[in-house]
Formats: structure tokens, C-alpha cells, sequence
């Protein structure tokens, strides 16, 4: 995330995940993203629609999130 912040001065970055994904749920809380949303039946998959769940982080939060062990904005 440093390099899309940094280096492509994105503002804000956006992750989608399974709604049943715990495991992608805890990666991205602890990248210090928060979910933004809930899209329901957003995807058709093994013949039947699913949710997802919309993650995102804004430039200044992941800069200002000092909970980053080796992630931390330079």
C-alpha cells in the first residue's frame, strides 16, 4: 500500500472480499482498512449469488496508523 500511496499518489484504496472470507476479512483490518459496505448478491458463483464486503483505506489513515508492525508509511 505504501508503493500505490507514495509512488501512484492514490488517495484511497478499495478492496472487495467473499462475505463468508473471514481469513480476507482479518487481513484487511489489519492493514488498518475498514469496511465501507456490504454489496448484496453481488457475485454468481457455484449457481447462486453471494455478498461481498467493500474495504477501503484513505492516504492519511494508513500514514497515521502507528498499529502497523513493518508496514508503517515512510
Amino acid at each position: 500500500m505504501d508503493w500505490a500511496f507514495k509512488e501512484l499518489s492514490v488517495h484511497r484504496i478499495v478492496a472487495l472480499c467473499h462475505a463468508d472470507n473471514t481469513a480476507s476479512v482479518r487481513v484487511m483490518e489489519k492493514l488498518g482498512m475498514r469496511q465501507d459496505g456490504r454489496l448484496r448478491e453481488a457475485r454468481w458463483l457455484r449457481g447462486e449469488w453471494w455478498d461481498e464486503y467493500v474495504y477501503a483505506i484513505l492516504e492519511r489513515e494508513w500514514k497515521n496508523n502507528s498499529d502497523l508492525p513493518g508496514l508503517k508509511y515512510i
